[in-house]
């Protein structure tokens, strides 16, 4: 990724604070895989790093799945703005690095870790992005869907929006 790639990114994703981070998971009764998503707060996308980071408790289910397969998708999603973005990587955990931790630390991480950093099951996940794609249609907006059903109940095509698409 280019530095403008990477910086695109971020612009992206800033101000969406919830990501769902999907994982692999092993069917209970046997050798089938299948998907696993859930809603994480993303703390913070380092742009040097090319990383995301996310804390999570070290015994929970996700990074139990992590341990058997590191490969994730996390997806952050604006529908006000129309912003959808995917991007796959690889996660590792770290539950040591205590001073990164409170660099990331927010007061909305004390909902889930009322402890604080101290917290011995506080670990944090770090996903290093090895791909993305988004999508940031610009002018869709209850003008623009107004118009194509009138348009469709005309007759006439109604025209596409302006959207921006890219890896």
């Amino acid at each position: 990724m280019s530095s403008s790639e990477v910086h695109k990114l971020n612009d992206l994703i800033s101000d969406i604070p919830i990501a769902m981070l999907t994982t692999q998971k092993k069917h209970i009764s046997g050798d089938e895989k299948y998907l696993h998503s859930r809603p994480m707060v993303a703390l913070r996308f380092n742009e040097n790093e090319k990383k995301l980071y996310f804390f999570s408790s070290a015994h929970s289910l996700k990074n139990i799945e992590l341990d058997k397969c590191n490969q994730v998708n996390v997806s952050f999603s604006d529908p006000s703005k129309h912003i959808y973005v995917s991007i796959s990587g690889e996660a590792v955990q770290d539950s040591k690095d205590r001073e990164k931790m409170k660099r990331l630390w927010t007061p909305m991480c004390a909902t889930y870790f009322p402890k604080g950093v101290d917290d011995p099951e506080l670990s944090m996940i770090i996903v290093t992005v090895k791909h993305v794609e988004y999508w940031d249609v610009k002018t869709r907006t209850m003008v623009e869907y107004a118009k194509a059903w009138v348009s469709e109940k005309i007759g006439s095509v109604p025209s596409r929006p302006e959207s921006d698409h890219g890896t």
